[in-house]
């Protein structure tokens, strides 16, 4: 079947799609990428989400676009069925959905991206969600064949929950400026796994600060050393650890807050994560903070010595980048301002 694209119930062939007239935002980005690829621009230029540092503008040449949609495709051998655009065409998951669909020819259903899938009439081969809108939309996941979770670490308590889907589903490890995932892991069936699996053409390494080092010259990529602290299985795997920049150094032990929070994300259902402060005596203290308008009862699960928070604070409301991800940074100076006055 052709890549027809869907929208209220009707289809459109990726041409007549961009002739049409849309008030809508989230669909005329959706026509910005089509445009794109129907045409003979060299290079699409995409936004990151900026989760960790100030947004920015990146350009990705048409053949990167292409290569990271194939190793996508034969990395997962989709069965035929039409894939669902739940994404926002403004950020890189949603473009490579897109490009995704015009690659393989798979028909493509346009959702306006939202926190909760709506019932779904359909089965579907793929589907691209981030872990907040797959926590929202449990209900309708076995609809998807295939269903890949990014933009943002999956917590203990999703993964628990997911295992009762019958879908494969993945956790993703990409960037913008490698087009996508170069890393897939197998989250729940028979493949679970705890490690991350390259993509075809990419392989890892590690740098001196045990960070994550990415090759793929079919991505143009060569040597990309990442913020992300890894232990390398082998040259095409990884389990991922935490951000070195999260890292904290407390009375000489280092802590990956990604990790407990791990744990904590069995016991607190509000949005939280974990800093630090200063401290004469550790040098940095490990506390938690929490996004609710007053003092809640916490429980802090099995953690002990160091990687226990010294502190619980709360937070009315915490501070968000476009993508819904938690703007860990700014958050942590609203609070620190609003101590201190």
């Amino acid at each position: 079947m052709p890549a027809l694209f869907f929208y209220n119930n009707i289809a459109y062939t990726p041409q007549a799609f961009i002739d049409q007239s849309f008030d809508e935002d989230w669909l005329r980005a959706v026509q910005e990428v089509v445009a794109f690829w129907l045409g003979d621009a060299p290079v699409l230029y995409t936004q990151t989400s900026g989760s960790t540092g100030t947004p920015k503008t990146i350009g990705l040449a048409r053949e990167v676009l292409q290569a990271s949609a194939e190793a996508t495709l034969s990395f997962l051998q989709l069965k035929p069925g039409p894939m669902l655009l739940f994404l926002p065409a403004q950020y890189i998951g949603g473009k490579m959905m897109i490009i995704r669909a015009l690659v393989g020819q798979f028909p493509l259903y346009l959702y306006p991206p939202k926190s909760t899938l709506p019932e779904l009439a359909n089965d579907f081969s793929l589907l691209a969600l981030t872990p907040f809108q797959a926590a929202s939309s449990l209900a309708q996941l076995h609809k998807a064949a295939v269903v890949i979770l990014g933009g943002a670490t999956v917590s203990t308590d999703l993964e628990a929950q997911l295992q009762a889907v019958p879908s494969a589903i993945y956790s993703s490890y990409g960037m913008t400026e490698t087009a996508s995932h170069v890393a897939l892991r197998r989250i729940n069936g028979a493949g679970r796994s705890d490690y991350f699996e390259a993509l075809p053409g990419v392989t890892f390494s590690q740098n001196e600060e045990q960070c994550l080092v990415i090759d793929a010259p079919h991505l143009q990529v060569n040597g990309l050393a990442t913020n992300d602290v890894v232990a390398i299985n082998n040259k095409t795997r990884f389990t991922w650890l935490g951000r070195i920049d999260h890292v904290i150094n407390s009375g000489g032990v280092k802590l990956h807050p990604e990790a407990i929070e791990r744990t904590l994300a069995v016991e607190i259902k509000h949005p939280f994560f974990v800093t630090s402060v200063p401290d004469p005596l550790l040098g940095e203290k490990l506390v938690l903070l929490v996004e609710h308008a007053h003092p809640i009862p916490i429980a802090l699960g099995s953690l002990k010595g160091a990687s226990r928070p010294k502190n619980i604070y709360f937070l009315p409301h915490f501070v968000y980048t476009k993508t819904g991800k938690i703007n860990r940074p700014k958050t942590r100076a609203l609070w620190l301002s609003q101590e201190n006055n």
